[in-house]
């Protein structure tokens, strides 16, 4: 007979439990009550009650006896409620039904919160829940919102509709609630107060909710700690390219976390990093070896520095010391294959990156630079230059003069500097490899002529045939080269 639960035997669900969240969602009117009967306010489903007419199921007068539900409630999963089912059968008009895992009327015991209420269960599974008490009138935060974290926006007929669309995404950890010109709109956010409260602001008009959870045994009040709890969220694996998701049982905490393979990162791993620049851009602020990822689920290690320039990332395709510079000479230019050169392991002593893994950055960067033994002392603004591979790119474009003026945004050798201007340089297969010969002008802005002490044929950031002891590049054998590539 709990198919066709008679109507009198819904009354005590609405008053004596106080549960205010068939309000909610049958009457506009939170404050209406149609059972007035002081025998029928004390029936509830979850406690002890005097059946009436316990065996003769019949339709003026009837409620099962006690242990018959706790026995059907093992081979059911939904209650329903209907009017007049004894002449007019199944109608839809004045209707409700609900699933036993959302809303369990016979085992779980709800929350006596006043004003409306609804408290959704789901994921008993493992024999433990959880809830989501929601109080529309207690909960809310009124004239607030939290901005910067929405990822869902709705138009809805009440905070209700909003707090379920909340309750089973777990992305969502709260939601704002506005009115606007007779329109309310419901926006989801993947942070909360708790996570993120500088981001709630003062907002007229809005209504900021918290999404409250409860974790509980099924026969307990609350998860012990040598118990895992879970909540649900990881069975639909939202994390993807191999992450691996973990429920998250925490009341004030994101819902689950993605743990995501090398090279990946995101909420749910859906960022592949691509360079350095991506590394910074997921976080990392500490310059070192990483992995990076190309298209087609290669990895390769980088050195990346996070910390020379503001805002800017730089990969390293090269590295020597001056007692190497030998093995970089003519033959290796970026813009012809070559042979690497410790190309998988990144150092400072002798090092050239494969020139696949040149290509792939190339395709992610913006600028290259050259510094002076990096490995001691950092990024030194004195004895480096930067330029934008747009103006002088040194991968894709193949020279046809061995030396020219090319466009850099900065120079500075020795403390003589310049900023946008050209600079004699010598770059061609065969003939050089890349560096600037600061004595010689030729037309260009930069002039080494000025630099102290200027030295006749000095090279710079490479070729190294002619040695000024004052650059910082060459000052001893174990000075070294750096050449990046790299952009904001």
């Amino acid at each position: 007979m709990t198919s066709h639960v008679p109507t009198a035997a819904v009354g005590p669900i609405r008053v004596s439990m106080e549960e205010p969240a068939l309000r909610s969602i049958v009457v506009s009117d939170p404050s209406y009550s149609v059972f007035d009967d002081s025998q029928l306010n004390n029936i509830t489903f979850y406690d002890d009650y005097q059946a009436i007419s316990g065996d003769a199921p019949n339709w003026q007068a009837y409620l099962i006896k006690r242990p018959y539900p706790l026995w059907l409630i093992n081979h059911s999963t939904h209650w329903r409620a209907t009017c007049r089912y004894n002449t007019d059968g199944t109608l839809y008009t004045d209707y409700l039904r609900a699933s036993l895992e959302d809303f369990d009327i016979i085992i779980d015991q709800p929350m006596m919160i006043k004003g409306i209420l609804l408290n959704a269960k789901s994921n008993c599974d493992t024999g433990f829940c959880q809830t989501y008490p929601f109080d529309i009138y207690g909960d809310a935060m009124q004239d607030k919102e939290l901005v910067g974290h929405v990822f869902h926006s709705s138009v809805t007929s009440n905070p209700v509709q909003c707090y379920m669309l909340c309750k089973d995404d777990c992305r969502c950890l709260s939601f704002n609630y506005k009115e606007n010109n007779d329109v309310k709109y419901c926006e989801l956010n993947e942070a909360s107060h708790f996570t993120h409260d500088s981001f709630l602001k003062s907002s007229a008009g809005s209504r900021y909710y918290n999404l409250r959870r409860f974790f509980h045994g099924k026969r307990q009040t609350s998860c012990v700690d040598d118990v895992s709890c879970t909540n649900g969220c990881c069975r639909t694996n939202p994390c993807v390219n191999g992450g691996t998701c973990t429920e998250i049982c925490e009341p004030t905490s994101i819902r689950y976390n993605c743990s995501c393979p090398v090279a990946f990162s995101g909420k749910h791993c859906e960022t592949q990093l691509r360079s350095c620049q991506d590394h910074k851009a997921a976080g990392s602020n500490s310059s070192g070896v990483y992995t990076v990822r190309v298209d087609n689920k290669q990895t390769f290690q980088v050195f990346c520095d996070f910390n020379s320039e503001p805002e800017f990332a730089w990969n390293l395709i090269e590295s020597f010391n001056l007692s190497n510079k030998h093995r970089f000479q003519s033959d290796i230019v970026f813009y012809k294959d070559y042979q690497a050169i410790s190309g998988d392991a990144p150092n400072w002593q002798a090092y050239l990156i494969k020139r696949p893994y040149l290509l792939w950055l190339r395709d992610h960067t913006t600028h290259w630079s050259a510094t002076c033994r990096y490995n001691t002392d950092g990024t030194v603004y004195t004895d480096y230059l930067r330029a934008s591979l747009e103006d002088f790119d040194i991968i894709r474009d193949e020279p046809t003069m061995i030396d020219v003026c090319r466009l850099y945004e900065y120079v500075n050798i020795r403390g003589n500097e310049c900023v946008n201007c050209t600079a004699r340089t010598w770059y061609k297969k065969g003939d050089y490899p890349l560096h600037i010969d600061s004595y010689y002008q030729f037309g260009c802005d930069f002039d080494g002529n000025k630099t102290d002490p200027a030295l006749f044929t000095e090279d710079n950031f490479g070729f190294y045939l002619d040695i000024n002891s004052k650059f910082r590049c060459t000052s001893s054998d174990s000075d070294t080269t750096q050449l990046w590539i790299g952009g904001k």
